[in-house]
């Protein structure tokens, strides 16, 4: 196995990972309401979430739902990643691991609330967390890999626009 082999693997085993974390939240979150849904009288209006708790058990036995499952996962991060504003804020964070919310407002120009909005979807991503009593965001292990593979592209488009541009131009 060639080198950029080693490191596209690395990267994507990163990435998964960190995924993973979030859709191991996410199943946990549907258990407990699955579990609270069990306690209450009637089921409650949290009928569909229990359904939900069950289905997630199902989809250990199901490879063709865990496909559509990570599929959709990785989709939404990058989605999430790949928006500018978004994408800034991950660099900042690849960056300075650690980074109070006061610091991203400035660095990005956000207002607080715009900033907060910006950092949840990016917790739905599983891309960042939050630490609410430091008032502070970290990337998950997907960051770095993502921006950089993000990064290397974009430095691979710019070497071929300098080197075809020229070409374009004399036709």
């Amino acid at each position: 196995m060639t080198e950029p082999d080693d490191t596209l693997e690395q990267a994507a085993k990163a990435i998964a990972g960190s995924l993973w974390e979030r859709f191991r939240l996410l199943a946990l979150a549907v258990d407990r309401a699955e579990s609270f849904v069990g306690m209450a009288p009637g089921g409650g209006p949290l009928g569909e979430l229990a359904a939900a708790g069950r289905s997630v058990e199902a989809l250990a036995h199901n490879p063709e739902e865990i496909r559509v499952v990570a599929q959709e996962l990785v989709l939404r991060a990058f989605r999430a990643a790949l928006e500018p504003t978004n994408l800034a804020l991950l660099k900042a964070l690849r960056e300075e691991p650690s980074t109070a919310s006061s610091e991203l407002a400035a660095a990005t120009g956000l207002s607080r609330l715009l900033l907060h909005e910006r950092i949840n979807d990016l917790i739905q991503a599983g891309l960042v967390a939050k630490d609410v009593q430091a008032d502070s965001v970290q990337p998950t292990g997907a960051v770095a890999p993502l921006v950089d593979f993000m990064d290397r592209v974009t430095a691979a488009l710019c070497r071929i626009l300098a080197e075809r541009l020229p070409d374009v131009t004399r036709r």
